[in-house]
């Protein structure tokens, strides 16, 4: 039991307990059971009990010691339901002092039958600002008498920095879990732009492409790779949602395109054959995904490609220095399971140009009516004698000062001259 001269020992014991729990690599239910059994030490108490408020705005006990009930039964336990006491702490954000049972008429709470509890405190956690946390609970001194005036007035006292050292614990995780997965975002940052293309097949086309993600990673994807001396493969996907589930998806994606043209060219077979690879994934998760894929002969001059949903690309024909748009189309990926899809073949000449982006960078169309199209076009008619790579970069420029770097969806294009 606590006589006077112990109160400032015991208010340091757990004010260097809160600053050693912030601090600690302890997780947040051992932290909290160590403050309850410390209490409990400190005020010479048999039951202690710590009820946390959940993100559901329900209550739970979180961290108890004497209690005659097993770790698993607590967590089925709803304190609320259960105890006028905590539900009128709750209720009232105000403390229940009882020392005798006449006390408990004062905050009319009926002891039941056989009740042989002499005292209690009930302290609700309130931080500084009036952010409610809990309740913590002492029964049963182990003097087996009343709590005194001084353990009434300690654990009154020392309920304020208990409710400062447990949010001040959740800030602290919540600090460090941001940081991770700032850390793992960056990681998977580095790892997506892995994926876009260091080299260019530069000995058949002149290309380039880019992607810019709405935020740290995004579900574009492009891919422009030789695939023989005579054959370039091209091409562009969306996943319809943004962030982290459209990149891991689109992570797959890649492997598996990555897979298919080993053993096929064909727009329509890879196209059929990713269907089905990505329909559980893409049904499952509520999303689609469009694509663009073209393969080119410089041999045979010839470009055979599929457009699954995707924006129509705009293609230059250099012989009569014209713009048309591609408008051959078919179904988005993971929808229907069994879609059938179709190959289309296109006549190149040299110096042809084919523009083949992503619905981010024609959004604004409609949007903040930022004509994208036209934007591509004049760039490169102004700039058609220069690389594709300066082209595209001057596109990208242009864009991202139109919409003032500001952007709702991620953005990717990429151009090959033939």
């Amino acid at each position: 039991m606590i006589q006077s001269k112990h109160l400032k020992d015991s208010i340091t014991l757990l004010s260097k307990l809160s600053f050693l729990l912030t601090k600690s690599d302890l997780s947040l239910e051992d932290k909290l059971q160590d403050v309850v059994l410390i209490i409990a030490q400190a005020l010479g108490v048999k039951k202690c009990s710590l009820v946390l408020k959940t993100t559901d705005n329900g209550f739970k006990i979180v961290a108890s010691t004497g209690l005659d009930v097993s770790k698993e039964k607590l967590q089925h336990i709803d304190p609320v339901k259960d105890s006028k006491i905590i539900r009128y702490v709750i209720e009232n954000q105000e403390p229940i002092v009882v020392k005798t049972h006449e006390d408990m008429l004062k905050y009319d709470l009926k002891p039941k039958k056989n009740y042989k509890i002499t005292s209690f405190i009930s302290a609700p956690l309130i931080v500084p600002g009036g952010k409610f946390l809990g309740v913590i609970n002492l029964t049963e001194t182990l003097s087996n008498k009343p709590f005194t005036d001084i353990q009434s007035k300690t654990i009154l006292i020392l309920s304020n920095q208990i409710a400062i050292t447990i949010e001040n614990t959740k800030l602290s995780q919540q600090i460090l879990q941001d940081t991770l997965i700032r850390e793992q975002l960056k990681i998977a940052q580095r790892v997506q732009n892995s994926l876009v293309p260091e080299k260019y097949p530069d000995k058949i086309v002149d290309s380039y492409g880019f992607t810019i993600p709405t935020f740290q990673v995004g579900g574009d994807y492009f891919d422009i790779s030789e695939i023989s001396e005579d054959e370039v493969a091209f091409i562009l996907a969306d996943v319809s949602g943004k962030g982290i589930p459209a990149s891991l998806i689109m992570t797959s994606f890649r492997s598996y395109w990555r897979a298919l043209i080993k053993t096929t060219k064909s727009p329509k077979k890879i196209f059929e054959k990713l269907n089905q690879m990505l329909f559980n994934d893409l049904e499952k998760e509520n999303l689609f995904l469009t694509c663009f894929y073209g393969i080119y002969n410089k041999k045979k001059h010839t470009l055979l490609f599929g457009n699954a949903g995707n924006e129509f690309p705009i293609f230059y024909n250099s012989f009569k220095s014209k713009f048309t748009i591609m408008n051959k189309n078919n179904t988005i990926l993971g929808v229907f399971p069994n879609t059938k899809y179709n190959t289309y073949s296109k006549d190149i000449q040299k110096g042809d140009v084919i523009f083949v982006f992503s619905d981010g960078v024609t959004d604004f169309q409609y949007l903040r009516e930022i004509d994208s199209i036209k934007i591509i076009k004049d760039i490169y008619l102004k700039n058609s004698n220069k690389s594709i790579k300066i082209i595209v970069s001057k596109i990208k420029e242009t864009l991202l000062q139109k919409i003032e770097g500001r952007h709702s969806d991620d953005l990717t294009l990429i151009a090959l001259r033939f």
